[in-house]
């Protein structure tokens, strides 16, 4: 991705979707607008370096090996391919050393592990969506439960600005979890048809801030949506909760159509 020699910066794809990018040089610098938002509300979140962190998916390791670069340990990356892994330590410059890898699925790996974390971090995808069994009530029931009393689960997810049933049915599923749901995004208007990038924070308490500053790579200002604005588009939709039975998210994001 660089034309500098002295500074690679690479790209990962999996299937046919980008699952991140990172600099040879600079491993706390971002290059795509939900590794920013996943690595800056996080620390915003948390007063000092000091935290525990679980890590649904790897990829390209690209906030575990920021947040390792900037003297945070207690990382826990739960990536199911193990192919992944070796790809982010052979060309991504991941150091495997700085974080505790276990190579299975990120929900069975939380049922079975019953410590905290501080940080609970969602940035699993299939070819087109979250996987189903990530975004249910029962799943974010069970990220609660590994929460410490401080701690924030920041999730990222894709929608289109036109429909927003995936992200409406997402956050009426972790209100019924979460006492606080805030949605992030960059702070500018929508385009017609765009497919944007949202980053959910649930929590006990709200964020002590409503807009913060962050580099992917240019600098840009992300900031939550008022909830007046989140409430309306919710009860257009009429968001129905997610649950095991029940969680077709992949047809919520506009794939295919939703039949009960």
């Amino acid at each position: 991705m660089s034309d500098d020699p002295a500074n690679p910066v690479r790209l990962m794809v999996i299937d046919h979707l980008a699952h991140g990018i990172s600099s040879g040089r600079n491993p706390q610098e971002m290059y795509t607008e939900h590794a920013a938002m996943l690595d800056a509300l996080a620390r915003m979140r948390m007063p000092t370096s000091d935290f525990t962190s679980f890590h649904i998916g790897g990829g390209s390791y690209s906030v575990p090996r920021a947040w390792a670069d900037r003297g945070i340990g207690g990382i826990t990356v739960a990536e199911i391919d193990p192919a992944v892994t070796a790809q982010a330590i052979a060309d991504f410059w991941f150091a495997p050393q700085t974080a505790r890898i276990i190579h299975q699925d990120a929900r069975r790996t939380l049922a079975e592990d019953v410590r905290q974390y501080d940080v609970v971090i969602g940035d699993a995808f299939t070819d087109i969506a979250v996987p189903a069994h990530l975004v249910t009530r029962e799943f974010f029931q069970l990220v609660s439960d590994r929460l410490s009393p401080r701690g924030v689960f920041a999730m990222n997810i894709l929608d289109n600005t036109d429909r927003l049933d995936a992200l409406a049915s997402i956050i009426v599923t972790l209100r019924t979890v979460f006492p606080s749901v805030e949605v992030w995004t960059e702070a500018r208007p929508p385009v017609r048809g765009e497919r944007r990038i949202f980053v959910i924070l649930a929590s006990a308490t709200d964020s002590p801030v409503s807009e913060i500053s962050a580099r992917s790579p240019e600098p840009r200002r992300f900031a939550v949506l008022e909830d007046r604005f989140i409430d309306g588009f919710v009860k257009r939709i009429n968001a129905q909760v997610l649950t095991d039975d029940y969680a077709p998210i992949d047809r919520l994001m506009g794939f295919y159509p939703v039949t009960n």
